[in-house]
């Protein structure tokens, strides 16, 4: 069983029995059999979560985490594929008529705004717009770019100085540990090319707060001097604070934006500019195609695409 708990991270551990501490008072107020784990128990589990949760999907996600739990202490369970599960979940989709909602994508033109108010010569302010570029152009999760706090700051997971190798007019950037890398069993090493004369070069924003900020072997990349010239990490509170006020500064809807925008705009501008959908997967470091999620097609995409299929069809000859 330790050996099994291994593969896992703490936090995800510590979520895993969360969800199962959850599923244990569900059967001891509903008055159902915990173990074995049946495919009834687990279907009126679903059901009382309908009225808990807002997304199907969440849904899914608790039944998959209870089958782990499953799988780990050696208790039978039903697979996903079990037809009274899927057609439970089925019906519950129907009825709940969850539409996800999502982020807004980052877009350059937002980015083109957002630099004309920032001042770069304030180290906090180089910071926060080095990392907005850093997750837009390298499709980041926040996880990989900033620490929730300066005391949880991990050099395995966020960047540090390190992790940043100049070469000229590129630049290339080694991820140590994401969602799919969690054994330092491999290192994801994405190159970044300077864009000379474009206010969105990471390459230079990176260069300028390198040179700025006193970094020390070893310390976290985005970060800044206070008042008392000491060395401050930014923080995922900070960042995304700071991305809400920015984008409502420019005019846009602070609630529509979050730190995942990045992601999703850097990976939706690469695909509307003729990227590769698996290319976009490998550099974002995807392990399925779920990151087709995160694209966004815009109304201009969409007509193109109708342009092409008509001038397709007029071309060929009845």
């Amino acid at each position: 069983m330790e050996v099994k708990r291994a593969a896992f991270a703490k936090s995800t551990m510590s979520n895993i029995l969360t969800v199962w501490n959850r599923y244990k008072q569900f059967c001891a107020i509903a008055e159902v059999q915990e173990v074995p784990i049946s495919s009834h128990s687990l279907s009126l589990f679903a059901v009382y979560l309908s009225d808990q949760v807002k997304s199907p999907a969440t849904i899914r996600n608790y039944l998959s985490i209870i089958r782990t739990w499953a799988l780990i202490h050696g208790i039978q369970a039903p697979t996903a594929s079990d037809a009274g599960l899927q057609y439970t979940i089925k019906g519950l989709t129907k009825l709940m008529r969850h539409q996800p909602k999502q982020a807004a994508p980052m877009t350059p033109s937002i980015l083109s705004q957002i630099r004309t108010i920032l001042e770069l010569h304030d180290s906090f302010q180089l910071a926060v717009w080095s990392a907005l570029l850093l997750g837009f152009f390298l499709f980041l999760r926040s996880s990989n770019l900033v620490p929730k706090s300066e005391n949880s700051f991990d050099t395995t997971k966020q960047l540090t100085v390190d992790d940043i190798r100049m070469d000229g007019s590129a630049m290339l950037v080694s991820i140590n540990w994401s969602k799919t890398i969690q054994s330092a069993e491999r290192v994801l090493e994405i190159p970044l090319l300077a864009m000379p004369g474009s206010p969105l070069c990471p390459v230079t924003a990176v260069a300028q707060l390198l040179k700025s900020v006193p970094h020390k072997k070893g310390s976290p990349l985005l970060s800044y001097t206070d008042t008392f010239g000491n060395l401050r990490v930014l923080t995922y509170g900070q960042l995304s604070r700071s991305l809400k006020v920015l984008v409502q500064s420019v005019g846009l809807h602070p609630s529509q934006f979050t730190t995942h925008s990045l992601r999703r705009g850097g990976a939706t501008f690469a695909f509307q500019s003729g990227v590769q959908g698996e290319a976009i997967q490998k550099m974002g470091d995807w392990s399925s195609d779920c990151y087709k999620r995160y694209l966004d097609s815009t109304l201009e995409v969409r007509v193109s695409v109708a342009h092409t299929v008509k001038r397709s069809i007029l071309s060929q000859k009845s």
